[in-house]
């Protein structure tokens, strides 16, 4: 880890397998590890902490970060290393994953304790906390947090059934100063909260007000995209281009985000920015794919304010 990094984005790594009716192939994913791809090809420092078997997959995993340059701390374990099966459905993504696999359980090793206090954020979501055991990657998680309080907490939901437990998700929920859903997770979330009733804005507003987040980022599919804070409002439509898959796309929309809003653009602005990055994300195949230079000279112009 370099000791410029700001960032920790904590859970799994895996290999996206996909299926279609020619061919199969695979692509390293997973939603931790994507946001801190993206948040590097944005020039915002982020570290890697997961975990990898002892096998080929593990090897060609840490190989493809190194060839990215993407700092990580990643331990090995005799688990198997995550991969998920993906058969896209009408442009949309629906997921196999193994389990368990080494991600399931990041232990909290020396290298973890020794990370500088400095730390900005820490990004994290539900699907590493899915186990239930002593020394999962939720102790571990937990654990770090401790350790750097000072530090924003990124939840990225990312419910994928049947790996998810309510409790889990209420207690995930109150480390959150901002958090990242998409559609069917604010209808969970609603349901959860009592909050059918209420209009789109009205129930966003009382998730903000009864977790004390700083803003919520709801992603809305073909729909567009909502950014909501305490005393803010953003809601855009979505850029038209044409969808290869969207596997990686609500990564990139908070990694941008996230990004503009650190280089001082405005809430809307940000906003902007973020949808034209994932619509871009959503012309390509996986997420660890080349960033064109016009978006990192789009942020400059956001430094120079």
């Amino acid at each position: 880890m370099t000791q410029s990094t700001k960032n920790l984005c904590f859970g799994e790594i895996l290999w996206d397998i996909f299926h279609d009716e020619s061919q199969q192939s695979k692509v390293l994913g997973g939603a931790p590890s994507n946001l801190c791809y993206f948040l590097n090809m944005l020039g915002e420092p982020a570290t890697l902490i997961s975990q990898v078997g002892h096998d080929a997959l593990g090897e060609s995993a840490i190989e493809t970060l190194k060839k990215y340059h993407i700092p990580h701390i990643i331990t090995t374990s005799d688990l198997p290393t995550g991969q998920v099966d993906i058969h896209i459905q009408n442009h949309e993504p629906h997921y196999q994953f193994n389990d368990p696999a080494a991600w399931d359980f990041i232990p909290y090793s020396d290298n973890l304790k020794q990370i500088q206090p400095s730390i900005s954020m820490i990004a994290f979501g539900s699907l590493a906390q899915r186990s239930l055991d002593d020394l999962s990657s939720f102790t571990t998680l937990k654990a770090l947090l401790k350790d750097h309080p000072q530090a924003t907490r990124f939840l990225d939901l990312n419910l994928r059934a049947p790996h998810y437990q309510n409790h889990r998700i209420l207690e995930l929920l109150t480390f959150a100063d901002i958090l990242k859903i998409n559609q069917d997770e604010f209808q969970y979330l609603k349901t959860l909260f009592s909050l059918e009733a209420l209009s789109t804005r009205d129930a966003l507003y009382q998730l903000i007000l009864q977790l004390k987040l700083n803003f919520i980022i709801l992603t809305l599919g073909s729909e567009g995209s909502i950014i909501m804070s305490e005393t803010d409002y953003s809601a855009q439509s979505i850029q038209k281009v044409e969808i290869v898959n969207t596997v990686g796309a609500g990564d990139s929309f908070s990694a941008a985000f996230l990004t503009a809003l650190n280089r001082g653009a405005s809430f809307s602005v940000a906003h902007q920015f973020a949808n034209q990055f994932s619509s871009y994300i959503c012309t390509q195949k996986g997420a660890f794919v080349p960033i064109p230079e016009s978006f990192n000279q789009t942020l400059a112009t956001f430094s120079a304010w």
